[in-house]
């Protein structure tokens, strides 16, 4: 376990830059982010190149279990890694991080991630774009390679196996993913069938249905032959893949299912509160789905990671679909 790595807070860009170069500057060599004497390789990545150990062994992964949870998949066990929540990483299986103390980006200890001697620091772009701290700061870590968020999952897992010469392995977890989809589809004989996926937010005024096929819940659902409820065309779409109705519009959520992803996870009890108070009114009740039954509520948050989460939500889909006996 790793001590203290939620201690200091990521406050401001400027007090964390300086705080990191000057801790650097205190370090002794061996403890900067220079590779460990031995085999090396140069790898190209979103902001150049970086020369890192044949085989990185102190991996330090800096975007949450989404990261996380690929990692894992593909056999790589880091020394540390961010999380969503301090509380835990959500969405993985206990016993894969059982020797890793999870710590937001917002509240890690400088310090202690210094001192774990990373001799690879991974970062997605979309993370370093928020960050504090910049690509040159977060090289004070260790050797950083920053992974870009690519269109097709696939490229996403290609990339990050190709790191560690895992290229073979992740052909091999794509093909098996892929194949998974289909053989499911097969089973379950639920093509042209109808499906909402929804959410409840704190507060809310609105309820949000997630109808484009870029948010990989609904992606995997239309793979499987599920036709989404409402459908997208002609909507308002935000980035996410959400489309907003008032609570008085829920009624649009009119798919022969509904999915409500909520979350459940330290800290959503707004949320939870928000839920009971929509699911008690006499609009939710008119929902199709509601009247026959049809209503599953699936983790939002719990199905992290391109190969980890496809893995997972197609085994709740499994349950949630299955054939009646």
């Amino acid at each position: 376990m790793h001590a203290n790595l939620t201690r200091r807070t990521f406050v401001t860009a400027s007090a964390t830059t300086s705080l990191a170069l000057a801790i650097t500057r205190r370090l002794p060599a061996a403890a900067q982010s220079s590779p460990e004497a031995g085999e090396t390789r140069t790898v190209t990545h979103a902001l150049g190149e970086t020369v890192i150990p044949a085989n990185p062994e102190r991996v330090l992964a800096l975007g949450d279990e989404f990261l996380l949870a690929d990692l894992i998949e593909l056999g790589v066990h880091p020394v540390a890694s961010s999380s969503t929540y301090a509380s835990g990483y959500v969405g993985i299986d206990p016993e894969e991080v059982e020797n890793l103390e999870p710590f937001t980006l917002w509240e890690a200890d400088l310090e202690a991630l210094l001192l774990l001697g990373a001799d690879l620091v991974l970062v997605p772009d979309q993370i370093l774009a928020f960050l504090p701290l910049g690509y040159e700061e977060l090289s004070a870590f260790g050797p950083v390679v920053v992974l870009t968020d690519h269109e097709d999952w696939r490229d996403n897992i290609r990339e990050l196996a190709a790191v560690f010469g895992l290229d073979e392995e992740a052909e091999s977890q794509i093909e098996a993913v892929d194949a998974s989809i289909e053989t499911l589809a097969q089973e379950l004989g639920v093509d042209g069938q109808t499906v909402s996926v929804g959410t409840i937010y704190p507060g809310a005024t609105s309820i949000a249905a997630w109808v484009s096929d870029t948010f990989m819940p609904v992606e995997v659902l239309t793979k499987l032959g599920l036709e989404i409820r409402p459908d997208p065309e002609g909507l308002e779409v935000d980035g996410a893949g959400r489309a907003h109705f008032s609570l008085e519009e829920m009624i649009r959520l009119d798919g022969e299912t509904l999915i409500m992803l909520q979350s459940t996870v330290e800290g959503t009890q707004d949320e939870q509160a928000s839920l009971e108070e929509v699911t008690a009114s006499p609009l939710w009740a008119q929902i199709p789905a509601v009247q026959t039954d049809r209503v599953f509520y699936l983790e939002r948050v719990g199905f992290p990671g391109d190969l980890y989460g496809r893995k997972r939500i197609l085994d709740a889909y499994a349950e949630i679909f299955a054939p009646a006996s």
